[in-house]
């Protein structure tokens, strides 16, 4: 679980609810709930990431309309096309 986390106020948040689900009366569902909000937050971090990377394919489709057809094509899978 850790090996896949780079962003390093992730780490920290991890180690800080890993300890105190080691204190907690079931560490089994603790844990399940600190991946469970590991999961939340790097979907959150992933989501904003995939949304700027939108922007920029945006930016450059209305530059050069017919150089990005596979950005175009991911823009419009993705809901993130707007007309």
């Amino acid at each position: 679980l850790i090996k896949g986390i780079r962003n390093i106020q992730a780490k920290k948040v991890l180690c800080i609810l890993l300890f105190l689900s080691s204190v907690s009366d079931s560490p089994p569902m603790a844990l399940l709930e600190v991946e469970a909000l590991v999961i939340i937050g790097l979907y959150k971090v992933a989501k904003k990431l995939f949304n700027k990377a939108a922007d920029y394919w945006k930016q450059a489709i209305k530059l050069a309309p017919n150089n990005y057809i596979e950005a175009e094509n991911w823009l419009k899978t993705t809901g993130r096309y707007l007309t």
